[in-house]
């Protein structure tokens, strides 16, 4: 029997113990061009990029909320950050998040939450990750069409069962609703990052974003967007400090028998300060594509819903040790509370 099914056992001891935590989820897919620290950092960071509609549903909501996720995942290329195994293998994923509302002041909610990220793979079990994160989140109505998020969370993720990434992230948006079926989302972001096991790493990320949204319908349900975001990477070594751009189309529609479809296409270019000295001083451009979907259906009412869904990265790179092609697929099991 395989190491990740003898985990199993251990994966569901984990959901049983968080239930009686209360939580909730924080998600989101605006992924970086990182690896899995980025994709499981933004799965737990990017709560501003909550609708009005969702908003509005809060006001209805209890005090408290829980959201667990456990995935099963097959990687055709695992790696962490900019170090790729070159192998293939499968993972379980879970994540649990208790969330609890703060007192209503005036026109402002708020509320913090916790979150917990593992992923057990079958055999690469070296490219284990866990992370924990911490945050607080505030959004006011400004007017009738505009409204205001700010979010702040400190994340630590584990690798190999020492300290990996401590991270510190600030991100003011705001949401214009401009007419019945066009809307904006203009984010700006600022992620702290100290990894001290890689110096050579740790720096300041800054980033402003825009996306635009056309809905197909009064019931927001069906849309398609465009999304154009600017980052600058400072890092502590020049030859790991980059300026970037990235655009991104998506959109999701409602199926028959409640199913519903989402994806996304985007493409990115990263382009690098100084000449890597590990590579003969070379200086970096990194062309990345990078492709999702995903397929939902709930399977008892709210609290328990599933998705299969496909992620696919392209990067090109000057440096070609560099170069890599990921494709992941999965199916998710949620519970909400």
């Amino acid at each position: 029997m395989s190491k990740l099914f003898q985990r199993l056992s251990l994966a569901g001891l984990t959901v049983l113990c968080l239930q009686a935590s209360h939580a909730e989820n924080a998600e989101n897919k605006l992924l970086g061009e990182g690896g899995k620290i980025d994709d499981a950092g933004q799965n737990q960071l990017s709560r501003s990029a909550q609708l009005h509609q969702e908003e509005e549903a809060k006001k209805k909501e209890k005090w408290w909320s829980i959201d667990f996720r456990l995935s099963a995942e097959y990687d055709t290329n695992v790696r962490l950050d900019d170090d790729a195994a070159r192998k293939d293998d499968g993972r379980l994923v879970f994540n649990g998040t208790v969330k609890v509302n703060l007192p209503r002041w005036g026109e402002t909610n708020g509320s913090v939450y916790y979150s917990v990220y593992q992923d057990v793979y079958d055999e690469l079990d070296e490219f284990d990750l866990e992370g924990h994160t911490l945050g607080m989140s505030f959004n006011r109505a400004l007017s009738q069409n505009l409204f205001a998020f700010v979010d702040y969370a400190f994340v630590y993720f584990y690798f190999d069962d020492e300290g990996y990434l401590q991270r510190h992230t600030l991100r003011p948006s705001l949401y214009w609703n401009q007419s019945n079926n066009l809307a904006g989302l203009y984010r700006m972001s600022w992620d702290n990052n100290d990894y001290p096991q890689v110096r050579q790493l740790s720096g300041d990320n800054w980033s402003i974003a825009a996306r635009e949204y056309w809905y197909l319908g009064m019931n927001k349900q069906r849309y398609v967007y465009g999304e154009y975001a600017l980052n600058y990477y400072k890092a502590v070594e020049n030859f790991e400090a980059y300026a970037g751009h990235k655009f991104a189309f998506g959109g999701a529609y409602p199926l028959p028998y409640d199913f519903g479809l989402s994806a996304e296409v985007g493409y990115a270019n990263n382009t690098y300060k100084e000449g890597d000295p590990r590579f003969s001083n070379i200086f970096r451009s990194d062309n990345v594509v990078r492709g999702n979907a995903r397929l939902t259906r709930p399977i008892y009412g709210e609290l328990l819903s599933g998705a299969l869904y496909y992620r696919y990265t392209r990067q090109r790179s000057s440096i070609g040790a560099r170069d890599y092609l990921d494709q992941v697929i999965g199916f998710e099991l949620s519970l909400k509370f």
